[in-house]
């Protein structure tokens, strides 16, 4: 079974809802896609940060923490 074409679709550049038709035409406004960006970014912060939240609760994140306080440690 064929999925049907959605009448709107959201501008990857600006995140704006066009109609299908006209999404080769759109011109995107550049509030619109800064404000896209800035949400697109801080999405992948949070994702990040929480990549890393997981890495350093996993065993081998846990001596690498250890590994780099005994290293500067001995540094100073």
């Amino acid at each position: 079974m064929l999925d049907p074409v959605p009448d709107y679709l959201n501008c990857p550049e600006c995140g704006t809802s066009v109609s299908a038709a006209a999404i080769g035409s759109h011109a995107c406004d550049d509030r619109h896609r800064r404000e896209h960006h800035d949400r697109t970014a801080t999405a992948q912060v949070a994702e990040l940060e929480a990549d890393i939240r997981s890495f350093l609760e996993s065993p081998h994140g846990r001596f690498e923490l250890f590994y780099a306080q005994r290293t500067r440690r001995r540094a100073s």
